[in-house]
């Protein structure tokens, strides 16, 4: 199974953000790649594993199995983007009709938004490390037997997926993970200052612990194990009518409000909820 990944790193400068995406082995060279208005804004170069390309401007890249590495350039902004290439050789092209993961990274000022697309054939994504705070991860209609693996500090938002688990750990942003199904091994989800967000999603297990974000769970399907911890966040969970566990809350702070339907003691099934300061809120 081949392997995506990502390592970023967002810095200031003077005349605009600099984004370096990656790194290289320190005996390769860095090829770089000048991109503005009145120039060719496609660049084909053969490439091997570790080579870090530098590319100056506003550009699409998708990631296929090939033998050319080529960059276009929809509209120069001149803000500089360094890539990691590790699936050994690969060709980086625009094409709208790869069936295939993608995600958008955002650069330059609010006001002056400029966006660059990754794009991954979707059989191929198992793993995705080294998210910078600055970027966003965006997963959808996505499918794959096998676990998946998020590492990094950025956004992460997860739609229509389905996979064997999901790990989400060092995430210092928001993450969300709607309408989707992890039915293998345990799934979890480690996050920081902000908070969790869980929509009319199926875990065999999930274990969610967060250090003062919030965590919100909305009518989930857990076969056996459910377990939310955070320091000071709060924790809100919607679960279904029907649902028939062991309900296990506890808080340091402010007495939780539990209002629930689940009184039926299921040893199987188990639902813990935990908050040192945060206060706590079971709804049916």
């Amino acid at each position: 199974m081949k392997k995506f990944s990502l390592i970023g790193l967002g810095l200031i400068v003077a005349g605009g953000i600099v984004f370096s995406i990656g790194y290289a082995k320190a005996d390769q060279s860095i090829t770089d790649i000048f991109f503005s208005r009145n120039m060719d804004k496609t660049y084909t170069k053969s490439v091997k594993a570790y080579d870090k390309i530098s590319a100056y401007g506003n550009i699409n890249l998708t990631i296929k199995s090939g033998d050319k590495f080529t960059i276009t350039s929809t509209d120069s902004k001149d803000h500089p983007l360094e890539y990691k290439v590790q699936n050994n050789t690969l060709e980086l092209r625009q094409d709208n009709n790869e069936s295939s993961f993608s995600t958008n990274f955002q650069m330059g000022e609010l006001s002056r938004l400029s966006f660059v697309t990754v794009t991954v054939p979707s059989h191929q994504l198992t793993k995705v490390d080294g998210l910078d705070n600055r970027f966003s991860l965006k997963l959808k209609h996505y499918s794959n037997k096998s676990p998946l693996d998020i590492t990094g500090w950025g956004n992460v938002k997860i739609k229509d997926v389905n996979a064997k688990s999901l790990r989400v750990r060092g995430i210092e942003d928001r993450v969300s993970v709607t309408d989707s199904t992890f039915n293998g091994d345990a799934s979890q989800i480690d996050a920081g200052d902000n908070y969790v967000d869980l929509h009319n999603s199926s875990f065999k297990s999930l274990a969610v612990k967060a250090t003062n974000g919030d965590v919100n769970i909305d009518r989930p399907t857990i076969e056996s194990h459910l377990s939310v911890t955070t320091d000071t966040g709060n924790i809100f969970t919607q679960l279904k009518k029907s649902e028939d566990a062991q309900l296990d809350v506890k808080t340091s702070g402010p007495k939780p409000t539990v209002k629930t339907s689940v009184k039926a003691v299921n040893t199987d099934k188990q639902y813990r909820f935990k908050s040192n300061t945060g206060t706590i809120t079971v709804l049916e």
